[in-house]
């Protein structure tokens, strides 16, 4: 197989495996999905990508207006939730669907830097949680960061079946913000799934 990243989900594999895991696992290439790739049409395609808008339209240009398809058959795996307009995008190319043999989300839009020690890799965060007056990206910084601990958390729980306990500093102003973010991505986006949360230090 191929196995296609973008990259944020090439910093991920990056982080956890080596090239030698990846071809013991049946991939003979892995390609960059943010560039134009030549065409195997003999050969079915992982596609390992975050759910954004430009990594669902690089996927659908792969599969739109080509007598050949670039690829056999597409096994889609998202980094985190796709959200109902990107899944609508997807429904909507013929192409595309028909040659989709399995499409999933994983919870895994965190790096793993080391056994115990995790990064959100959310990029100027310092600055727009700590400057004043408050950028306009503050809010989006603040989600971002949510929905990356969300996955985190879930992953670490699943193994034992229960969620993580999280504790934050309420005199802390970005502590706080960050977990009212948090607990408001878990309610609308992990299935009902609850993420306790406890004001402690």
């Amino acid at each position: 197989k191929v196995l296609v990243l973008d990259g944020f989900a090439t910093r991920i594999i990056s982080s956890c495996c080596k090239m030698s895991d990846i071809t013991d696992a049946g991939v003979s290439h892995v390609e960059n999905l943010a560039v134009r790739r030549q065409p195997l049409p003999m050969l079915e395609a992982i596609y390992f990508v975050s759910p954004t808008a430009e990594s669902v339209g690089a996927i659908s240009r792969d599969f739109q207006g080509r007598r050949k398809p670039q690829y056999a058959r597409a096994h889609i795996v998202f980094t985190g939730h796709l959200s109902d307009g990107l899944l609508h995008q997807i429904s909507q190319n013929r192409n595309l669907c028909s040659r989709i043999a399995a499409l999933k989300e994983l919870n895994m839009e965190f790096l793993a830097c080391e056994d115990a020690v995790f990064s959100v890799e959310v990029k100027n965060a310092f600055y727009d949680l700590h400057a004043a007056p408050a950028p306009a990206g503050k809010a989006a910084t603040q989600a971002k960061i949510a929905q990356r601990l969300a996955s985190l958390c879930i992953t670490l729980g699943s193994q034992g079946g229960d969620l993580p306990l999280i504790r934050f500093d309420r005199a802390s102003a970005v502590a706080s913000d960050v977990a009212s973010a948090l607990g408001e991505f878990v309610q609308t986006a992990v299935s009902q799934t609850l993420l306790p949360t406890e004001a402690e230090l």
